[in-house]
């Protein structure tokens, strides 16, 4: 006998709207329980995590609009804004995550030439076998990305604040929420 798979079996009899819906709430609850990693900056795979989180989000909005509320289309278009916001906040700060790391990496492959040994065993030396400018070019470079990440940090969690004043996410649940009982 064949394994059933309960959600697409369930997900077969459900409207479009009802599936909508279904899916939004999931996103939505991802997105409220993990807002919480803006307790912690360095927490660099659960902010990863939001912004994919958020980003489902969004393409969910976007995508089942039409099937969604129409009697709330503003707040629809303001959870769109916010999910695209959030997005480009999360976006600058994984990059810089994910960069710094990387020419951290070179960086020490640039200085390598400084501390390696002839066949003899000796140090090989010298003031040329170091790029310096080009060294000192890269650090810089990760002191500005990390700089301008924890810049980026401080204004998504102060845009954050206020988008949880509105309570956007809530009022959104609470509608999807709504709509599955009724």
């Amino acid at each position: 006998m064949a394994k059933q798979n309960r959600k697409t079996d369930t997900l077969s009899v459900l409207t479009a709207r009802q599936g909508a819906v279904r899916e939004l709430i999931h996103h939505l609850n991802e997105v409220i329980t993990l807002q919480d990693c803006l307790d912690n900056s360095r927490d660099v795979l659960k902010l990863h995590a939001w912004r994919k989180a958020t980003r489902k989000m969004r393409y969910t909005l976007e995508i089942f609009q039409n099937q969604l509320f129409l009697e709330s289309t503003p707040l629809l278009k303001s959870a769109i804004a916010v999910t695209e916001k959030l997005q480009q906040y999360l976006g600058v700060i994984h990059d810089a995550d994910i960069l710094v790391p990387h020419l951290t990496s070179k960086l020490v492959e640039m200085l390598n030439p400084g501390t390696e040994f002839d066949k003899n065993g000796n140090p090989v030396v010298g003031t040329d076998l170091v790029d310096w400018q080009a060294c000192m070019g890269l650090q810089k470079l990760c002191m500005t990305l990390k700089t301008e990440r924890h810049l980026q940090f401080e204004t998504l969690t102060q845009y954050y604040t206020r988008v949880q004043k509105k309570r956007i996410f809530e009022k959104l649940l609470a509608l999807c929420q709504e709509s599955t009982t009724s």
